[in-house]
């Protein structure tokens, strides 16, 4: 039971320091003002990170544009000796070209390609400001979880163990930050699928 409380305190005290440190970055960041090469007049931190992110997902956007680009060139004639292979299913007459196994994968390349852009550019436009809060707002949720967790082995019933894994879990699952990742991987997914399916009906 000491260790415990004594545990849950040091939890709450971390979190209170994490979001005291939080809460300078962001006041330094805002109201110091830094001279950046390029520009006339002096911008605050805050200025500075949203410049350099957006010109980040700018230089990303154009590098994923290029690289299909890239690879065609790099790979020509082995892309060339695959077009120009045929073979015939086993147990069947239906021939399969590499020809049409490439042009379906450059459609499934070209649809993440696509998610991969509208990705970097919603990355260039987050605030540090809302970095800062979606972190601090981490810290809080393994803060009370950690809690949950030490109260629940405390009181040593497996039932309650169970109960708490339970909704850790869906606490995660149901969470904004994990959301927004969940459904990037999910529309991966989504077109990968769809490029074996049309592989597989070839």
């Amino acid at each position: 039971t000491t260790v415990t409380d004594k545990t849950i305190l040091i939890l709450r005290e971390y979190q209170k320091k994490v979001e005291i440190v939080l809460d300078a970055v962001v006041k330094f960041l805002r109201e110091t003002k830094f001279q950046i090469p390029g520009y006339e007049q002096r911008l605050s931190g805050l200025e500075v990170y949203q410049k350099f992110s957006a010109f980040v997902a700018d230089v990303s956007e154009e590098a994923v544009q290029k690289v299909p680009e890239y690879f065609a060139s790099m790979f020509a004639a082995v892309l060339d000796y695959f077009q120009n292979i045929e073979f015939t299913l086993p147990g069947s007459n239906y021939i399969v070209s590499g020809r049409e196994i490439l042009d379906d994968l450059v459609v499934a390349l070209r649809k993440i390609q696509d998610q991969v852009i509208v990705t970097v550019r919603k990355l260039g436009e987050i605030q540090l400001e809302d970095i800062i809060d979606k972190f601090s707002a981490f810290v809080q949720f393994a803060t009370e979880q950690g809690e949950k967790l030490l109260q629940t082995i405390k009181s040593q019933n497996a039932e309650k163990l169970y109960t708490f894994v339970n909704d850790v879990y869906n606490d995660a699952i149901n969470s904004q930050v994990l959301a927004d990742v969940t459904m990037q991987v999910e529309e991966a997914r989504k077109i990968i699928v769809e490029y074996l399916k049309a592989v597989k009906a070839r």
